[in-house]
């Protein structure tokens, strides 16, 4: 599965400016980068960044607006490939691997790392990022407890929220390591497990 990941688009400019700003923030944060930054990359001026964003808050709240639609998209994309409630979320962990393999953290992840110094329009936009994907993942919890697919041990929203916790944690630790790909497939599977009937 591919992570969603900035595909520069020279034509508009201002989807160029995202791109670059998005591929900044989960390599080095939001807080690491500046519009000298991005005007090196994408070759226009401040100047004209500040035409299309007038500020930096401006910019990470539409980057997040924008990071929301498209993983909405790839959760409605995992429910067309599949009905079944584990398979959709093995799914989830092949998205957050796909970053990883490229060095990057998800962008909801990183700026939850940095969320008391983002601007109060940034920080809500990442509260509702993880409001939705949490929503989603107990959603897919309760269907497969129904199922008999899932565990029914624990309310299907603490174990999503678990879950959740376990994916992002996983992320940063696996970050750090050359194996970081190997390592994340023995921890996303140990964390399915937990959840699946029988396990």
């Amino acid at each position: 599965m591919q992570c969603i990941s900035p595909v520069l688009m020279p034509s508009n400019k201002s989807q160029s400016i995202l791109d670059i700003s998005q591929q900044l923030t989960q390599t080095r944060g939001y807080n690491a980068f500046s519009y000298a930054d991005i005007s090196a990359q994408v070759n226009i001026r401040k100047a004209s960044i500040h035409y299309y964003f007038p500020s930096k808050e401006d910019l990470g709240r539409k980057l997040v607006i924008r990071y929301r639609r498209l993983m909405k998209e790839r959760l409605q994309s995992i429910e067309r490939s599949s009905s079944h409630s584990y398979e959709q979320l093995n799914q989830l962990t092949r998205f957050y691997q796909a970053d990883l393999s490229e060095g990057n953290l998800c962008l909801g992840i990183m700026l939850s790392a940095e969320f008391l110094t983002l601007p109060e329009s940034v920080q809500s936009q990442v509260q509702q990022f993880w409001a939705d994907l949490e929503d989603w993942v107990t959603q897919v919890i309760q269907a497969g407890q129904a199922a008999g697919e899932l565990r029914q041990d624990s309310p299907a929203k603490t174990a999503a929220q678990g879950f959740l916790a376990g994916l992002q944690g996983a992320q940063m630790m696996c970050r750090m390591g050359t194996d970081r790909v190997d390592r994340w497939d023995a921890i996303a599977s140990h964390l399915l497990a937990q959840l699946k009937a029988n396990a």
